[in-house]
């Protein structure tokens, strides 16, 4: 934290020394090697000894992450490195002092047992991490995950069509199409690769309008927080609907919009609207270029739909 003092040096000389950026929260962060850093303090109260023990974490990020989903920890550990060059990799962060050496999708990480004051170990720490991750995208360039590999053969043609930009090492295909930011990407959600789509809803300025899919249960009707009805008793049972002022959302919400918006959740689609965005989930990931294309057009249409452009009635053709 910015003012600690580790006997004559300041946290802040710490960061410095390294070209790091210090803050408050005992955080400092900054990029090494083309790669981003982090280090923080924690502390841990042992309740027997009422005794605080304070450590230090230490991570590098992959950015983007590495998408090689479900090899989490130990298992990417194995799955990257060979024997030999696992051990080296541990016995170099035992010999800094580091334990709990971690290897994830998201990055690298692992630990001091201390407030750890010393920059030339933070130096090598970095320069270690930056090492084994410059090893581990390497290596995942020449072996993509399956699907990469998979939204390479299919998805070109598909962004080409709308006018998006494809990167493939992301799962993200992204750009503006009728004037609306529109993308397809890849996600993992606990483990299973899913696609999800979201398209921009232009909300008048002082407007505000949410949707999200209504919960089986008694208790979790009981306490849905429904802020506005519109009156079909269809949609109002699908869905929360949150927003002001009122008028905005009923007006928003017309019969064509709750259709194009029922069409998707009848066809097994997650749908939520949020922060301005429409949101299509599929419960698995889409590698067929006619199915997402068609859940992409079915998302941009309801999108229009909840909030047309000027002077234009009904939904707009998607692209092309």
């Amino acid at each position: 934290m910015a003012g600690f003092y580790f006997g004559k040096s300041r946290w802040d000389d710490i960061p410095q020394a390294l070209g790091l950026t210090a803050f408050d929260d005992g955080y400092m962060r900054g990029p090494w090697r083309g790669h981003p850093v982090e280090a923080h303090f924690y502390n841990k109260h042992d309740r027997q000894r009422d005794t605080y023990y304070h450590y230090t974490a230490i991570g590098l990020w992959f950015e983007p992450t590495l998408g090689v989903f479900g090899l989490e920890g130990g298992r990417l550990f194995d799955h990257i490195f060979e024997p030999a060059l696992r051990e080296d990799v541990t016995k170099r962060a035992e010999a800094l002092g580091l334990s709990g050496l971690v290897f994830s999708d998201l990055g690298i990480d692992a630990t001091w047992s201390d407030y750890q004051s010393g920059v030339e170990r933070y130096r090598a720490a970095f320069e270690l991490f930056a090492w084994a991750a410059q090893v581990v995208m390497d290596r995942r360039a020449k072996n993509p995950p399956p699907w990469e590999i998979e939204i390479r053969n299919v998805w070109p043609s598909l962004a080409q069509g709308w006018g998006l930009q494809l990167d493939p090492r992301r799962g993200l295909m992204k750009g503006v199409v009728q004037g609306r930011t529109t993308s397809a990407r890849v996600i993992n959600q606990r483990g299973t690769l899913l696609t999800t789509v979201e398209v921009d809803v232009a909300l008048p300025t002082g407007s505000t309008l949410s949707l999200a899919r209504q919960e089986d249960g008694f208790f979790k009707k009981l306490f849905r927080g429904q802020d506005v009805i519109v009156g079909d008793p269809v949609f109002d049972a699908a869905f929360v609907i949150k927003g002001e002022p009122e008028a905005f959302v009923r007006g928003a919400l017309t019969p064509l919009a709750r259709q194009k918006i029922l069409e998707l959740a009848y066809a097994g689609v997650s749908i939520e609207l949020k922060d301005g965005k429409l949101v299509a989930m599929t419960k698995n990931l889409l590698t067929s270029r006619e199915h997402l294309d068609a859940l992409m057009k079915a998302a941009y249409t309801a999108a229009v739909a909840l909030c047309p452009p000027p002077q234009v009635a009904g939904p707009q053709v998607p692209y092309r």
